[in-house]
C-alpha cells in the first residue's frame, strides 16, 4: 500500500512518525490476512569509520609480549569469541598494526 491509501490511515494515527512500512499477507488457505509493520525505534548521528574511535579486530603474533600489554594499556581487549584482540583504530595505529585491522567479523 502506498501512503494515503486507506489501509494504513489508522496505522499512521496509531504510530504517527514511526510508522515507516506496512505490509500485508495471507495464510495459504487465504483465509487470513497478517499485518505488519516498520517502526523507526532510534535516530543517531552515524560517525566516520576511521575516526580512531572506531572498533577494529586485530591479531597480535604470540612472540610481541610487549606490543600485547601496550595494547592492554591502551585499552585493547581480548575477544575469545572470534581469538582477536578488539581495540580502537587510533590505538592500532599506534601499535603499527593498523595494516593487519579487520573491521568485519571473521567468518
Amino acid at each position: 500500500m502506498q501512503p494515503g491509501q486507506p489501509g494504513p490511515q489508522g496505522l499512521l494515527q496509531r504510530y504517527g512518525k514511526q510508522l515507516v512500512c506496512v505490509r500485508s499477507r495471507e495464510d495459504a488457505s487465504g483465509r487470513r490476512r497478517f499485518t505488519t509493520v516498520e517502526l523507526l525505534v532510534d535516530e543517531a548521528p552515524m560517525r566516520h569509520r576511521n575516526d580512531g574511535r572506531a572498533l577494529v579486530a586485530v591479531e597480535i603474533p604470540g612472540g610481541a609480549g610487549q606490543q600485547r600489554q601496550r595494547a592492554i594499556e591502551l585499552g585493547a581487549r581480548w575477544d575469545p569469541e572470534i581469538g582477536l584482540w578488539r581495540m580502537s583504530w587510533q590505538t592500532a595505529q599506534a601499535l603499527g598494526l593498523a595494516g593487519k585491522a579487520q573491521t568485519r567479523r571473521p567468518r
